[in-house]
């Protein structure tokens, strides 16, 4: 029997439901025999890509920030033994895919460069490399390492959980202080086991960060894998994610959550296990947490406008945007660098979209735009779900420029590996399936 072409494999996905089923069993199965066969060195680097994405998540500040940029140093290992070592790990039209997608971001990283003579910054040169090797994997290598990433991220966040209420009820354990410096001020924090608590805990509300720099980036993270995680697989998971971004109290989180809700409200309407563990969940935290949401959420939105809920841009950028905008160097921007030599000297402070178009300027932003769209949905596939997804991380750029940070990346480029109609053809590449079943390729 021969190859099946794409329109028998089009009438088989339609006319045999049990494809979907059966096929994430084929590929584990597939999966186990070829890590079986790997070498040490090829499960080290499976390993490390699982790693790696948390020496990013980690506060420069905390305990466990042992090595100075040792998310650099970690990266760069991973990708040289990788290119080095890697080749039976790489998909060839994955390969070829990143490589698209690691020209199209240095086309943007390229402007301050050119413009102003300015270089990008290591980091995210390594965030690039990062996501460029992430995405040249075969697809059933992200699965096992997002697999791996997502349970054990869940279990950190899950015991700084436990930590952090415990810590209201005054049984803490700390390892010591640390201290936040920035250009203007500093902050005095304790390093807990598995979360980082102010040092005013016992005087005023405060927000879970788990062990990242900020309450923000786990609110922006359990965000983006609550609505990319398949709900079935990884209840558990899902519903500790729903706990850390309302514990995070972010207001990103509530907002774009707020959105998800009514975007997908047929969906979620539809499925039980999406209301009952939200309907719970919901309940013991404003039972408990009432008061801090009002005081954290409630507060900082009523009676205000726009412009003076956006807390991610201080009054000084916000003065040093408009004048970049009205004398038109918003066009290519000011500059990476320069950029940071003026916030430094301003003491101001900023994150996202504005930053953003004043390091790269408009040109830069508009590129990116198309771009990051566009390889998103090559290699997510075209449907109302991942157009949604792609909207509500658009509609995040405004308070955190993410395009290229190494977690929530993982979260966007992994979920629709199991596409049933990529791997359906995938699969079919190297079989023969008819309308009776699955069978091995005849050789």
């Amino acid at each position: 029997m021969g190859q099946p072409n794409d329109k028998q494999i089009d009438n088989i996905v339609d006319n045999n439901n049990y494809l979907l089923e059966i096929l994430p069993m084929i590929k584990q199965m597939t999966l186990k025999k070829e890590m079986n066969s790997f070498t040490l060195l090829e499960k080290f680097i499976m390993c490390l890509f699982v790693f790696v994405p948390f020496t990013y998540l980690v506060a420069p500040f905390s305990k466990y920030y042992v090595i100075h940029n040792m998310e650099i140093y970690t990266t760069l290992f991973l990708v040289g033994l990788f290119m080095v070592r890697g080749n039976r790990l790489k998909d060839k039209i994955n390969l070829r895919n990143a490589w698209y997608y690691f020209f199209a971001c240095m086309i943007v990283l390229a402007i301050p460069i050119i413009v102003h003579l300015e270089y990008p910054f290591v980091t995210v040169i390594c965030e690039l490399f990062y996501v460029v090797s992430f995405l040249s994997l075969k697809s059933e290598y992200k699965i096992y390492i997002y697999n791996r990433f997502v349970r054990i991220l869940s279990w950190l966040f899950l015991f700084g959980i436990i930590e952090f209420l415990l810590s209201f009820l005054g049984i803490t354990y700390f390892i010591g202080q640390i201290e936040r410096l920035s250009d203007s001020s500093s902050q005095v924090f304790n390093q807990g086991l598995f979360v980082i608590i102010p040092s005013y805990f016992s005087e005023s509300s405060f927000r879970f960060m788990s062990i990242c720099e900020e309450p923000g980036t786990v609110g922006t993270l359990s965000f983006f894998l609550i609505i990319t995680l398949d709900k079935k697989k990884y209840t558990r998971e899902f519903v500790i994610f729903i706990i850390s971004g309302m514990l995070s109290l972010s207001l990103a989180f509530y907002i774009l959550t707020a959105f998800w809700l009514v975007l997908e409200r047929r969906t979620i309407s539809s499925n039980f296990h999406y209301l009952v563990p939200l309907a719970v969940i919901v309940y013991f935290f404003f039972s408990i947490f009432g008061d801090f949401f009002n005081e954290r959420i409630v507060e900082r939105v009523s009676g205000k406008n726009i412009e003076e809920i956006d807390n991610r841009s201080s009054e000084t950028l916000k003065k040093k945007y408009n004048e970049v905008w009205n004398n038109g160097d918003i066009i290519w921007g000011i500059g990476n660098r320069s950029y940071y030599a003026w916030q430094s000297k301003a003491g101001s402070s900023g994150a996202g979209l504005k930053k953003f178009m004043m390091q790269y300027g408009l040109i830069g932003t508009v590129i990116l735009f198309f771009l990051f769209s566009r390889f998103f949905l090559l290699f997510n596939g075209v449907n109302k779900k991942n157009l949604i997804i792609l909207f509500l991380f658009w509609l995040s750029f405004y308070q955190r420029s993410y395009w290229n940070n190494v977690p929530v990346f993982i979260a966007l480029f992994s979920f629709s590996c199991e596409y049933i109609n990529y791997k359906t053809k995938k699969y079919a590449s190297r079989t023969n399936i008819d309308n009776k079943g699955i069978c091995p390729a005849s050789t």
